[in-house]
């Protein structure tokens, strides 16, 4: 309808975000870069903000197009979940069978594979709507870092999210993580020019 309509090549609008139809804006392209160099030099936790309908989704789809096989990517987009289920959907993301579900086998899952990828290889979590993420699972992901030396030098998380998350992220019992975020950017809506 909308092609015929419009005169369009290709439906415009589909369920999974086309990276193809990003438009890149200044606050875009700071996003991605922020993302792309916090990878690169692999900083523990960034933050990707933005209201409803400023393009995150469509930004995540656009990094990961841009991540070479060195980078090993978890995409997370189910978040009114444990802490336990997130680690699961990590290892699964990952290729690695899940035989057992509790939360310390899941932590030496992770742990193992990471110390096991070559020195010049990372893990990128992307946690997208993070803003629905309980105060405990963040409580949990940044105790992360805590297990193991390796982990740090190992594991990226990005954490994109409604406006929202940056005030649940200035929780007092969210301290720990907040100080672990190295990265901040906001995407802007377009402004009339753009």
């Amino acid at each position: 309808m909308y092609n015929e309509f419009f005169g369009f090549k290709e439906k415009p609008f589909e369920i999974t975000p086309d990276p193809k139809f990003l438009y890149l804006t200044s606050s875009h392209k700071k996003a991605l870069d922020a993302m792309l160099k916090g990878i690169h030099n692999r900083q523990s936790f960034i933050t990707i903000t933005g209201e409803v309908g400023t393009g995150k989704t469509t930004l995540i789809y656009a990094l990961l197009n841009n991540l070479d096989d060195k980078v090993k990517t978890a995409f997370v987009f189910h978040t009114l979940i444990s802490f336990e289920e997130i680690m699961e959907i990590i290892l699964r993301e990952l290729y690695l069978d899940v035989t057992r579900k509790d939360k310390e086998s899941l932590l030496k899952q992770l742990v193992e594979y990471l110390s096991h990828i070559g020195i010049d290889e990372t893990v990128t979590v992307i946690i997208d709507e993070a803003h629905h993420l309980s105060k405990e699972v963040l409580q949990e992901l940044g105790k992360l870092s805590d297990l193991s030396s390796i982990i740090p030098l190992r594991l990226q998380i990005i954490l994109v999210g409604k406006p929202e998350l940056k005030i649940l992220l200035h929780s007092p019992e969210l301290q720990h993580i907040n100080q672990q975020i190295k990265i901040r950017r906001e995407i802007m809506p377009l402004h009339s020019e753009e």
